[in-house]
């Protein structure tokens, strides 16, 4: 015969477990925290009671946001191709201000003039990502580390 928990199973994760434990563990030294600074009696009560507030609720938006971080959804990035296809014509004009094949032409353009090292078009960081030579895979990290600065 097993004994049943009233908490829901999903609350009974080892993560959720730990992260009571700790929000538990927080509020009982912020507790012992006050009684201490209480029997020391260097502020009035009403002072130091809202100043443990304030920090309370500065805890707690901390573990609210803290939580909702990890919760994100990591999106994969939608490719310029598959973009691009999603426009009409009339779309395209209203977003650019210029006709795809004026937009094609000015990519090209650029694409000369800065090279393609620099322009880095979709089909360049494809075959780039693609190869197997230790300089191409050197020069993405390079390219990524320079524009971090």
């Amino acid at each position: 015969m097993t004994i049943r928990s009233s908490t829901p199973k999903h609350r009974q994760h080892p993560s959720n477990v730990r992260s009571r434990k700790k929000a538990m563990l927080k509020c009982m030294i912020s507790t012992a925290l006050y009684r201490e600074i209480l029997l020391m009696q260097e502020m009035d009560a009403d002072a130091l009671e809202q100043t443990l507030l304030s920090y309370m609720k500065k805890q707690k938006v901390s573990a609210i946001r803290k939580r909702a971080a990890g919760k994100r959804r990591h999106r994969q990035r939608k490719s310029w191709a598959a973009f691009e296809s999603n426009l009409t014509d009339r779309q395209f004009r209203r977003y650019f201000r210029m006709s795809r094949e004026c937009f094609h032409d000015l990519c090209r353009r650029i694409e000369e003039n800065v090279g393609e090292a620099q322009f880095k078009s979709e089909a360049y960081l494809r075959n780039l990502k693609q190869s197997n030579d230790i300089r191409d895979k050197k020069k993405i990290i390079d390219s990524w580390v320079a524009e971090c600065k």
